[in-house]
Parts: structure tokens; C-alpha cells; sequence
């Protein structure tokens, strides 16, 4: 059940791994069931660059699952997004080095260039919350709620959440912001 989705799930898995916007099982990838069921998500301890198609599964809209694999931590928030942001079909999370860099060395995610700013709308930075925690989810939520334009939210110094009507959307928002940390970070040089 599912084929195409977890297909398509262990495709921007392995691009996400390949980019080098994970490392070992971190980050974390779902998207909604067309049958609105609830998600597919990653399972955890789960190395995106190894994830094949049985390492997703099915968590309900209530956080239950059957089976013996553990949704990632992080299922909190994915669940959350997907209540407030009822449009959007897949949420992933990465840690991209430039962006978390850039987190850790300013208060604001600058968009500098045009194609930024058009694509991505106002990027909220959330605190330094620990991983998987309720506290993280809850900020993770709740700024997308506030921010209905938004695209994109970085976890300070931790990594992005970025979200789109489909899986090539979100990771498409995910590569433009990791381009947009790079391009920021050689700005300071020059300056």
C-alpha cells in the first residue's frame, strides 16, 4: 500500500543524503496519505541514504502506529503542520550545514536573492529547543500557523523544516534556502 509515495519518499531521501543535508539518521520526511488516512514518515534511527520504501510507515492522525519500527522523534511536529497547514501534502526536515551556520551566526534567516524572496515568503527562526521535544513541536507549529506564507522554518542550530504540496516542492524550498545560507556566508566575507 503506498508504492508511489514511498517511492517517492526514498527518492528525496537518498538526494537529501547525496547533498550532504544530513548525516548519519538524522532529518526526518513525510508526506499525507491521499486517502488522508494520516502520514507516511520515516522511521527512527533510520539513515536517510539507506532508507528503502519499508522504513516509512503509516502514523494516523492521533500519533498510532502498527509494527515494530518508531516514527522519528519528530513526528510531533509533522503531525501538527499538516492540522494547521491543511494544503500542504509533505513536511521535511534537514539539517543543512550552511543554514544551521547561518542560524548560529544571526538572529534572522536573510533572503538575499530574488528567487528567494518570491519562492519562499518570511522565514521564522525558532529558539534552541532540544530535539523531539513537545517545546520544539510546539514552536515548529505554531509558526507556521502564524506564518500562512510561509515555506520554511529554521531551527536554530539545529536545521529547517520546509513544507509544499508535494515531496519535489518542499525539498526544492529546502535546496534554495541551503543556497541562500551559502550566498549569505560568502556576503559576510566580502564585507
Amino acid at each position: 500500500m503506498y508504492s508511489e509515495l514511498k517511492n517517492q519518499l526514498v527518492k528525496y531521501s537518498h538526494r537529501s543524503y547525496d547533498k550532504e543535508f544530513v548525516s548519519m539518521t538524522s532529518g526526518n520526511i513525510s508526506v499525507r496519505t491521499p486517502d488522508d488516512k494520516g502520514i507516511l514518515i520515516k522511521a527512527s534511527g533510520v539513515c536517510l541514504g539507506d532508507a528503502s520504501e519499508q522504513d516509512y510507515i503509516l502514523v494516523d492522525w492521533y500519533g498510532n502506529y502498527a509494527g515494530k519500527k518508531k516514527p522519528s522523534i519528530e513526528i510531533n511536529f509533522h503531525l501538527g503542520i499538516y492540522k494547521v497547514r491543511p494544503e500542504i501534502n509533505s513536511v521535511i526536515h534537514l539539517h543543512p550545514p550552511h543554514c544551521i551556520a547561518l542560524s548560529i551566526a544571526s538572529d534572522k534567516f536573510p533572503l538575499v536573492t530574488l528567487t528567494a524572496k518570491k519562492t519562499i515568503g518570511k522565514i521564522p527562526m525558532v529558539p534552541v529547543l532540544e530535539p523531539g521535544s513537545g517545546e520544539l513541536a510546539q514552536h515548529v507549529i505554531e509558526s507556521f500557523a502564524q506564518n500562512q506564507d510561509s515555506t520554511a522554518v529554521v531551527l536554530k542550530e539545529h536545521g529547517i523544516v520546509t513544507i509544499g504540496q508535494d515531496l519535489t516542492k518542499a525539498f526544492y524550498i529546502a535546496e534554495l534556502l541551503e543556497h541562500e545560507a551559502k550566498i549569505c556566508l560568502l556576503l559576510k566575507h566580502l564585507k
